[in-house]
C-alpha cells in the first residue's frame, strides 16, 4: 500500500491515478504535496500541472535543480523566478571593456571577458584576486625595476605567494554549491 501522510485520506480511484485527496474546512489549511518524477531533466522542461480540482490561493510550486545543472532561462508570472546570470554576464562584459584599455597587462577586452566567462561559476572574491594578481604582475614588469632592492625582493616574494596560494580554501571563499542542502 502506498504511503499516505497522516491526515490526508485517498480513495480507491484516487490511489490508481496517485491523486491525493484531503478534506477541505473553512479557514487557513496548510497542505503540501511533495513528489518525484522519473522523467529527468531535459534542455527544456517544464514543470507538471497540478490541478487540486477546486480554486485555491497561495499555491506554490519548487523545483530541486540538480547541482551538476545551470538555469540558464525561466518563464512565469511576472514577479516569479529570477535568473540572474544575464545580468552577471553584462556586468562581466562592461567590466571586460574597461578592464581591457588598462596597458598594465596584454590582455585585452575579448580576454577579459572569456576569463570572466570562465569564472562565472566561481564567487566573484576569486575574480577580483586574479584581476589584482594580473595587474600586479603587469605593475611589476613596468616599474618594478625602479623599485628599490629590498621592496622589488619583497614583491616578488609576494606574488610568488599569491600565485601558490590556495585561494579556493573552502573556509575563505564558500563555493555557493558547497551547502550540504543543496547537494543532497
Amino acid at each position: 500500500m502506498p504511503f499516505t501522510p497522516p491526515g490526508l485520506h485517498t480513495t480507491e480511484s484516487h490511489r490508481r491515478r496517485a491523486v491525493p485527496e484531503t478534506p477541505l474546512v473553512p479557514g487557513r489549511q496548510d497542505v503540501s504535496l511533495a513528489w518525484r518524477q522519473n522523467d529527468g531533466m531535459r534542455l527544456l522542461f517544464r514543470t507538471p500541472e497540478v490541478n487540486l480540482g477546486a480554486a485555491s490561493v497561495n499555491t506554490r510550486a519548487s523545483i530541486a535543480m540538480p547541482a551538476d545543472r545551470w538555469t540558464l532561462w525561466l518563464w512565469g508570472p511576472r514577479l516569479g523566478p529570477a535568473v540572474l546570470f544575464w545580468s552577471l554576464l553584462t556586468v562581466s562584459l562592461l567590466a571586460s571593456i574597461a578592464l581591457g584599455r588598462v596597458a598594465l597587462t596584454p590582455l585585452r577586452a575579448r580576454h577579459w571577458f572569456l576569463l570572466r566567462l570562465g569564472l562565472t561559476q566561481e564567487p566573484l572574491s576569486i575574480s577580483i584576486l586574479i584581476v589584482a594578481w594580473l595587474f600586479a604582475l603587469g605593475w611589476c614588469k613596468r616599474r618594478g625595476a625602479t623599485a628599490p632592492g629590498a621592496a622589488f625582493n619583497l614583491l616578488q616574494v609576494a606574488l610568488a605567494a599569491a600565485t601558490l596560494a590556495d585561494t579556493r580554501s573552502p573556509d575563505r571563499f564558500p563555493h555557493p554549491m558547497s551547502n550540504p542542502r543543496l547537494t543532497e
